[in-house]
């Protein structure tokens, strides 16, 4: 303890010698190249042991340490990677955001025909959009807090960012991106998608080859690159870890804004997007300490969700159903999103699920490229409508506002 102690005394003694030193040698350290600042949060997180049982922040957040697995404790500190070796077998190639996605971005893919994915997302980057670009008063706060310790802190979270198709639409919005991979192939074509974007949209992105469930430790995984999931495997070579923990070693909430709504909640966090193909209930019970802290409003978030695939992550139906009511209690808001006949893969969400709705919840509320939103009112409707979900294989994607 007394080293540690020391350590951190000496760190904060010499912080602009060791800024000095860093950027003339050009170490590259924690975000990607850039080198540490004396308020880097996670070098103080990191010389940090903490007694009395919170992350305690300066604008009262903090992360309950008594609450997070002991694990967490024990693994290095999780930090983005940094620099990458470039592709030169031609294994990943530049493809460019298809026509109608506003602000246009790039991806590094495997695929040769990655636009029809695009394709089929069109409305989700409309709704995202829309609600980022109603944060024009915290990106002017932003821009003048002496609070801030970086170009870009209005976050967002990519759980499951597959080849970055979200992770650089976010980073081109002008949103700092944490994405998290599990798939090797898929990480590395993210790590090229930093090279095919601009030099201020690639340094808003920050990338873990880590995968988010409710458990800290060493995972494997199964399925195909596009559907990996995560497996149990003690041996296994993924870094699986709780939001809660990987809040706690990022000093996540004190890096958030406040919240620009007045709602009584401090910090704003402004989008999260979750695609885990069946761990979305398992991520949920992993950030109840951190997405779900008192002092935390999100946004919007969008999440896929396929209740015949819980068992993939040992989650019961009627488990998933309540937590899948708690993340509704998160939000104002919370919409079904049922596809059209012409939107790829339309079998696996049809208009036709909108009958197990009850009341208003059966007509849609909104209509864009294809899909239909419907608004769910009715805490029941979680219940009958899971169920069906279950029942069918239907995987759906849900959206969230405040």
């Amino acid at each position: 303890m007394k080293e540690v102690y020391q350590w951190k005394e000496y760190l904060q003694h010499h912080s602009m010698q060791i800024a000095l030193v860093c950027s003339v040698v050009g170490m590259l350290w924690l975000h990607q190249g850039r080198c540490p600042d004396s308020s880097s949060q996670a070098l103080s997180q990191q010389s940090t042991v903490q007694s009395s049982g919170t992350n305690a922040v300066s604008h009262g957040a903090s992360i309950d340490t008594s609450k997070l697995h002991d694990e967490c404790f024990r693994i290095p500190n999780m930090r983005p990677s940094g620099v990458f070796f470039a592709d030169t077998q031609n294994k990943y190639h530049d493809l460019p955001s298809i026509e109608g996605v506003e602000p246009a971005f790039r991806v590094g893919t495997y695929f040769q025909k990655g636009n029809m994915h695009m394709g089929g997302d069109l409305a989700h980057f409309q709704l995202i959009g829309e609600e980022i670009n109603k944060l024009e008063n915290v990106r002017q706060y932003n821009e003048n807090t002496s609070r801030r310790t970086s170009n870009d802190t209005i976050m967002s979270l990519d759980i499951g960012a597959n080849q970055g198709f979200y992770t650089f639409f976010l980073a081109a919005l002008g949103l700092q991106v944490h994405a998290f991979e599990i798939d090797q192939t898929n990480f590395q074509a993210l790590q090229q998608g930093t090279l095919y974007n601009t030099k201020e949209v690639a340094d808003r992105v920050y990338l873990y080859p880590v995968g988010l469930s409710d458990t800290v430790g060493r995972m494997g995984s199964k399925g195909s690159q596009y559907e990996g999931f995560l497996q149990k495997d003690n041996a296994g070579p993924i870094l699986s870890s709780t939001l809660d923990c990987f809040a706690y070693h990022s000093n996540l909430l004190q890096r958030l804004l406040p919240s620009p709504n007045n709602d009584g909640k401090r910090l704003f966090l402004p989008f999260v997007k979750i695609d885990v193909e069946g761990f979305e209930i398992s991520v949920l019970k992993g950030v109840h300490n951190s997405l779900y802290h008192p002092f935390v409003t999100i946004g919007s978030l969008l999440v896929e969700v396929g209740p015949k695939r819980w068992s993939r992550a040992s989650v019961q139906l009627q488990e998933g159903i309540e937590e899948m009511k708690l993340l509704a209690s998160q939000f104002t808001s919370q919409f079904l999103i049922l596809k059209g006949p012409s939107v790829g893969h339309a079998k696996s969400c049809p208009l036709s699920l909108a009958d197990v709705l009850s009341g208003r919840s059966k007509k849609p509320e909104r209509e864009l490229h294809g899909v239909q939103l419907h608004r769910i009112t009715d805490s029941e409707d979680w219940v009958t409508l899971l169920t069906a979900m279950e029942k069918d294989s239907y995987d759906c994607n849900f959206w969230y506002t405040n």
